[in-house]
């Protein structure tokens, strides 16, 4: 089973997509023209909150949220038929990232109640990914 190119897509998905959507909103002028790497002149929320970029970000954003779920799943198959390990805490951890992911992309671009629905997803997400990928390699030294 080879798990690497479905985790390239699954990584360059949102990075298109971040990068596509900050070229429209620039170009719209709902954010600044800069260098968001170097600058920190905008953030990725920003370029995801107006009509035509929101659909944009929502429509390439979904599918990278289920991607992930994908991979998660792959990689613990992977593990299991690679090494014998089990891992249904780490598949489980990323599994529950990816959708937090899912509940920040519907909550952007909406009203401003739902602020906590994007504060929340996106620190789990990032946070359940951090972990879930500390316990992948946990599993891969660990096996070895």
């Amino acid at each position: 089973m080879r798990l690497a190119p479905f985790a390239l897509f699954t990584g360059l998905l949102p990075l298109l997509c971040v990068h596509l959507t900050y070229v429209l909103a620039a170009s719209y002028g709902h954010v600044a023209w800069c260098l968001p790497y170097w600058d920190s002149c905008t953030s990725i929320s920003a370029t995801g909150r107006e009509v035509p970029e929101k659909l944009v970000f929502k429509l390439l954003m979904l599918p990278a949220a289920l991607c992930a779920v994908g991979f998660w799943w792959l990689a613990g198959q992977w593990l299991r038929v690679t090494y014998g390990v089990r891992a249904r805490m780490m598949v489980a951890t990323g599994t529950v990232a990816a959708l937090f992911l899912l509940l920040y992309v519907v909550a952007l671009g909406e009203s401003n109640e739902y602020r906590w629905a994007r504060q929340t997803g996106i620190i789990l997400f990032f946070s359940l990914t951090y972990v879930a990928q500390l316990r992948f390699l946990f599993h891969c030294t660990r096996a070895r």
